[in-house]
């Protein structure tokens, strides 16, 4: 026995051959109990386990585990310590933990690693890295942060892009690849765009990879959406033509295009009839203003293009006049929208003055019987008063009055009672 074991400790080498025919050692006795795990369930232990089953289904308060399974609830501080091993693992470390860093301050030893195995040029060539751009990308989307996924993928094109500039032609199968790739990024970045509503900058990037790969139906439709979301309807009907041209079957952007189209055209014309209305009814109007006599510093005042709604207009025969009355010892001002040439000021003053005084006037010395109203002396400067009685149109007839270049007219409005009176008037003479 000792012989048969010293020669069989050397497993690289074959046992010496010999003639003698040796029986087989017997079979080692077993003396051990049974394990009762290992043998088959007996009909009286598939009942139990039957009954045992139907109480945990059955009971409201379930059978506490033994003494030998339980195990103690962990404490606050085990807790604790389990949030920061996780929180701190470089499998969970978010990037404004990363960001968070000093610039001085390595990251740590095992993210670094992993950082350097995904994202080193010297770890990866750039169609790896691409790729691995490619991934985090549709993760953070499906996530829904869309503009970290722009700017991911916007990595992974910069990758590829430089990469043909630094290391020229590639393998012809690698080239292959990142064709293959590279419309895929700009359409992923264009979806991206799209949903932060950059609608301009997505269409850039469909409209980039339909040039590297022309049957891209995906891109086709992005393209006609962002048209459609910026009302470039021309456009979208050229992307519709080109996406046809492949395959590309969409009804609804189809009617989409088309109702869009119509409405333009109807908007369009309709755009064209108020200007033509509009240059009718200025021109009519601006024939009234020259014939009450009313000398302008801008004859096209009326043709300024979103210009307030407070306008000279025809009533009756009659011109209505937006006017601007100013305080300036309060620098404060009132607005009256329709003025009838053939109105004096008293009754607009008691109306903004006396029904309801204003509550700048602290001294009481704004009443309508207590001011006077002044212009602007369009040929010499200075101020000319106006004398009480005086109706709209008669002032704007004078000779020293002119219309502003905005075609309100404004006036001045100074209390006699007031200090200020005297040195505004000596002042801005």
């Amino acid at each position: 026995m000792c012989e048969f074991f010293k020669e069989g400790t050397e497993m690289d080498k074959d046992p010496p051959t010999t003639n003698t025919t040796v029986d087989p050692p017997p079979p080692p006795e077993d003396n051990t109990t049974p394990d009762p795990l290992l043998q088959q369930p007996s009909p009286q232990d598939d009942d139990r386990i039957s009954q045992i089953l139907s109480h945990y289904a059955s009971s409201d308060t379930p059978t506490p585990l033994p003494a030998h399974l339980r195990r103690a609830a962990p404490t606050p501080e085990e807790l604790a310590d389990l949030e920061s091993s996780l929180v701190n693992h470089p499998f969970f470390i978010t990037q404004s933990q990363i960001d968070a860093l000093s610039p001085s301050e390595p990251l740590p030893p095992l993210l670094d690693a992993l950082q350097q195995l995904k994202y080193s040029p010297d770890e990866n060539t750039p169609l790896e890295l691409a790729l691995n751009y490619k991934t985090d990308g549709l993760f953070q989307f499906k996530m829904g942060k869309y503009r970290i996924a722009a700017s991911i993928f916007s990595e992974a094109i910069k990758t590829l892009e430089q990469s043909g500039e630094k290391n020229g032609e590639e393998e012809e199968e690698v080239t292959a690849k990142i064709d293959a790739l590279l419309p895929t990024l700009y359409n992923n970045r264009g979806v991206c765009q799209f949903h932060v509503d950059n609608f301009r900058s997505a269409l850039t990037d469909f409209k980039k990879a339909l040039k590297l790969k022309p049957d891209y139906e995906k891109s086709w439709k992005k393209g006609i959406e962002c048209c459609v979301k910026l009302e470039k309807w021309e456009e979208a009907g050229e992307l519709l033509e080109g996406g046809k041209s492949v395959g590309m079957k969409d009804v609804e952007l189809e009617k989409k295009i088309l109702m869009g189209k119509g409405n333009a055209q109807l908007s369009r014309h309709k755009e064209k009839s108020a200007k033509a209305k509009l240059t009718k009814e200025a021109f009519v109007l601006m024939e009234r203003i020259r014939k009450s006599g009313v000398k302008m510093l801008n004859a096209n005042f009326l043709q300024v293009e979103g210009g307030s709604d407070a306008v000279v207009r025809i009533d009756a025969d009659e011109l209505v006049w937006p006017v601007l009355l100013y305080y300036p010892e309060y620098s404060t001002s009132d607005f009256v929208k329709e003025f009838r040439e053939t109105d004096e000021f008293l009754p607009h003053l008691h109306e903004m003055l006396d029904v309801e005084p204003p509550n700048w006037d602290k001294n009481h010395e704004y009443g309508s019987a207590d001011v006077d109203v002044y212009y602007v002396d369009g040929q010499r400067g200075g101020w000319v008063m106006i004398e009480e009685g005086t109706a709209l149109r008669d002032v704007m007839r004078q000779e020293r009055y002119y219309l502003p270049t905005n075609g309100v007219p404004g006036f001045f409005i100074l209390s006699k009672k007031s200090e200020f009176c005297k040195f505004f008037l000596e002042r801005m003479k």
